[in-house]
């Protein structure tokens, strides 16, 4: 399934707004004239190269368009938190990962990173998964009534 397709940010959602409030740790690939304020410790009027900060992703996504920093992806969309995902998704509160996790990981997924291909399928199995988990536990309820 190509979640590209299905997905479209939307500029007056609430949701999307906060989502990409939240922060992503970016390393600047180049020196950027006086954005030094961004880093705090950091007494410098300029931002060099190689220095890692989390930004808003708004910012990290505009800034990584320009190859001006690249972005690390959130721990919770790599390989070991897919593997406790896939284990039982019903036990994990994806609210304590993140608040916006599965709006995060499509805007992640649209940027031209590396992990795009593993965000896409952790966001596809996960919510097929928890919808599962869901569905089941329904019918269980019945069940049991």
């Amino acid at each position: 399934m190509n979640l590209e397709l299905v997905y479209c940010p939307n500029y007056f959602s609430i949701d999307d707004i906060a989502a990409t409030e939240e922060r992503v740790l970016c390393k600047f690939e180049r020196p950027v004239l006086k954005l030094g304020s961004l880093d705090p410790s950091s007494d410098s009027p300029d931002v060099v190269a190689g220095t890692k900060l989390e930004l808003p992703f708004w910012l990290a996504s505009f800034l990584f368009k320009q190859r001006i920093v690249s972005i690390e992806v959130p721990k919770f969309y790599k390989d070991y938190y897919r593997e406790i995902l896939n284990a039982d998704p019903s036990v994990v509160d994806l609210k304590k990962w993140g608040p916006h996790y599965y709006e995060l990981g499509l805007h992640l997924q649209r940027l031209n990173i590396r992990e795009q291909s593993d965000i896409r399928k952790i966001l596809y199995d996960s919510s097929r998964r928890t919808r599962q988990c869901l569905f089941n536990s329904r019918f269980t309820r019945k069940e049991t009534v």
